[in-house]
Formats: C-alpha cells, structure tokens, sequence
C-alpha cells in the first residue's frame, strides 16, 4: 500500500512537471524567435545604412569643374556605385536593386510585400536604372540621372540639364534601393528624398 502511495506522489509530481516543461520550451523557442528578429532587423539596418553612405559619398566627394561637369561625373559613378552595391549585397544573401525617379503613395506602400512575394525587388512605374541614358541639350550621350541631381544633391533643378526631364515636373523625386532577403522574409524601401546628398 505503502509503495502505490509512493507511486501515486511520484505520477503527480511528474505531471506537475509537465505545465513547467512546457512553458520552459515556449520560453526558449519565443527568446529564439526574438533572437532571430533582432539579427534580422540589425541586417536590414546596417544594410540601408551602407547603401545611403555609399550615395552621399559619392554625392558629396566626386570631383569636377563646372556644375554641369560634376553632374555628369557624379552621374557617371553613382552607375558604377550601384553595380557594385548590388553585387556586393547579393554575397551577403540579399537582393539589392537601385534605381531614381518617382513612387506613388501605393508604390511606397506595395513594393516591398510585392518584392517579397516574387523574391526580387519588384520596380516602380516612374522609376529608373543608374545605368539608363538620354541625350543632353548638345545631343550629347549622357547618364539619366543628371535629370534628379543638381550640386551634388538629389534635386529637380537637374531637369536643366535634358530635354527629357520634363517628365519629372510635378513629381517628388527621390533616388533608392529596394532590398529583399528571402531567407528573411523581410522586404523594403530604402529612400533618399530630395536634397539628399551633399554634405554641409
């Protein structure tokens, strides 16, 4: 009798282990899982903050003569800049596309959840490749950029350089990167509005 009584507080005592096993499994797989959003989120900051030093040096450390001269220089490596990002990001497991023109509203709100859906970042309507061209006033080739800068900043006075700006008049402007991590599940937009740029 003695030992079934023993037996019995030995049952009980392990079922009341069990809410304890439980809620430590919880506890550890929940710290994980914050574990894990905290590197993700730590990507994506170091990520949006390596890309927009890497514009505003270019913006604010290409050489050149006239304004004009500067533009085109700055243009001219902001394609090179860009190819090197998204090579770069791709390495680390992310998909990087950069690109200047104009999102709407819905664009800025859809795009990333559209990116992450499709595993590639997904372009905007108005929005264009550093490595697009036009032709200037002279009928000169020249990067499409020089369209959005202007004194080594991101600016709608650059419409003054082509025929073809006109397209911009009316619109915010702005130059970016669209990242995706798929492995992640995490998307976004990373934006340098007007009068980025220039330091000082």
């Amino acid at each position: 009798m003695r030992g079934f009584a023993l037996s019995a507080i030995s049952f009980v005592l392990i079922l009341s282990l069990f809410p304890l096993l439980a809620a430590q499994r919880h506890y550890y797989k929940s710290s994980s899982e914050s574990v894990e959003a905290a590197l993700v989120m730590e990507k994506k900051y170091y990520a949006d903050l390596e890309a927009k030093e890497a514009f505003e040096q270019v913006l604010s450390e290409t050489p050149g003569g006239d304004e004009k001269q500067k533009t085109e220089k700055t243009a001219e490596n902001l394609a090179a800049l860009s190819i090197l990002l998204e090579d770069s990001f791709t390495e680390r497991g992310i998909t990087a596309k950069t690109w200047f023109g104009t999102l709407t509203q819905n664009e800025e709100e859809n795009i990333p959840r559209q990116s992450l859906g499709r595993g590639k970042p997904v372009e905007c309507t108005e929005c264009r490749s550093f490595n697009s061209k036009t032709l200037d006033w002279d009928k000169k080739i020249v990067f499409r950029s020089t369209e959005l800068l202007f004194e080594g900043r991101v600016s709608r006075k650059g419409f003054a350089h082509t025929p073809s700006s006109a397209r911009w008049l009316g619109r915010r402007v702005e130059f970016g990167v669209t990242f995706v991590i798929p492995g992640e599940r995490i998307a976004w937009l990373s934006i340098m509005p007007e009068g980025f740029g220039k330091r000082g």
